[in-house]
């Protein structure tokens, strides 16, 4: 199964080319894999924010629509 290599000098740069094969065959595919977690963190980071920014506005919709005493009544439309 494993033996000792007869020319480490062979082994060696053997060892090295196939390290960079593999590294740089798999480039493609990391920098693929970095793209789509980036875009899905940006995507779900985004959407955090907007809920916060909606909790936000209807914090203070509420607190002053609490002040004038209507607070369950929701605006009404503005006749045409």
């Amino acid at each position: 199964m494993f033996s000792k290599p007869v020319r480490w000098e062979m082994y060696w740069k053997e060892l090295f080319r196939q390290m960079v094969d593999i590294g740089a065959g798999s480039a493609f595919i990391v920098l693929l894999v970095s793209l789509f977690i980036g875009a899905v963190t940006a995507i779900a980071n985004r959407v955090s924010v907007i809920q916060e920014q909606h909790l936000h506005a209807t914090i203070l919709y509420r607190s002053h629509r609490a002040q004038h005493g209507d607070i369950w009544e929701w605006p009404r439309p503005s006749p045409h």
